[in-house]
C-alpha cells in the first residue's frame, strides 16, 4: 500500500519550503551584483575662459557607451561598475581630448573638468 501519513506530508512540505526559500535567497544575493551602476556627474568647462562646453561628448575609451553635456556643460553619466578602471574621455571640436581614470573622478564633488583648447594649426603649401 502506498499511502502518505501526516508526518510524510509535513516533511515533504517542509522540504519544498526550504528548497524554495534557498532559491529565493540565492536569487536575491546575486541581483545587486548584476544591477550595480556608477554615476559620474559633473561639468565640462573651457580651462581658459571657464565657459561651459555645450554638447561635448563623454564616453569610456574603447567602449560603446556615452553621453553629451547639456547647455550648461553639465552631465550625468551612468556606467556599469566594471568600467571603473577604464578611462573617461571628453571630446569637443577645437579642444584637446581629456582623459582620466573613472575611479579618480568618483569622489570629487563637485566635479568640474577643465578642457584645454587645441593649438593645432593647418598650413597650406
Amino acid at each position: 500500500m502506498n499511502t502518505l501519513s501526516l508526518s510524510d506530508n509535513q516533511s515533504a512540505k517542509a522540504l519544498l519550503y526550504t528548497r524554495n526559500l534557498f532559491l529565493i535567497l540565492i536569487l536575491l544575493a546575486t541581483l545587486p551584483g548584476i544591477a550595480q551602476k556608477i554615476t559620474i556627474s559633473g561639468k565640462a568647462i573651457d580651462k581658459e575662459t571657464k565657459e561651459a562646453l555645450i554638447f561635448a561628448t563623454i564616453g569610456i575609451k574603447g567602449k560603446s557607451v556615452g553621453t553629451i553635456t547639456n547647455l550648461q556643460g553639465e552631465f550625468d553619466f551612468h556606467i556599469p561598475r566594471e568600467f571603473q578602471n577604464d578611462l573617461l574621455v571628453i571630446n569637443m571640436l577645437g579642444y584637446k581630448t581629456f582623459e582620466a581614470p573613472v575611479w579618480t573622478l568618483l569622489e570629487i564633488n563637485p566635479l568640474i573638468i577643465e578642457v584645454e583648447k587645441s593649438t593645432f594649426f593647418w598650413m597650406r603649401c
